[in-house]
């Protein structure tokens, strides 16, 4: 006998999905995974600077950024495309300062590390954190 049953299961992973910060995560940590996989064919097989490759890196992974996040988990299929035009220009903004603060960031850390994946890494999980609060406060902000 089964302690718990695959419907069981399956009820409470679907309950886990519906959480914004699980889907966030969920988001994050695969677009992870294609920061680094761009950040090192960008590199050393490209053979871009590491300044140049983790802009391209950066651009490529915020725009995934945006658009799964806008769709998965804070989409909302009721709103109208000013409304979803008002978020992209939240968006701008507002990850032009996390871009700012990111290179910074990736900079400092690629300094006292030497790594570059270990930098990008550590930097990956620091503004994940920063861009979560700043999507949910400002960027796919509910109207009132």
């Amino acid at each position: 006998m089964c302690l718990i049953e695959l419907s069981d299961l399956y009820e409470m992973f679907e309950s886990i999905v519906q959480i914004k910060v699980f889907r966030f995560a969920i988001i994050g940590g695969s677009l992870y995974v294609l920061s680094a996989t761009l950040l090192f064919f960008f590199e050393k097989k490209m053979h871009m600077p590491v300044s140049k490759a983790y802009m391209w890196q950066t651009l490529i992974t915020y725009t995934l950024q945006f658009a799964f996040n806008a769709i998965w988990t804070w989409g909302d299929p009721e709103a109208t495309l000013l409304e979803n035009a008002f978020k992209v220009i939240r968006f701008i903004p507002a990850k032009a300062l996390i871009w700012y603060v990111n290179q910074w960031v990736f900079k400092g850390w690629k300094y006292v590390i030497k790594s570059t994946q270990i930098a990008n890494a550590i930097t990956v999980l620091t503004i994940m954190v920063a861009n979560y609060f700043i999507f949910d406060m400002f960027v796919f902000k509910q109207a009132d």
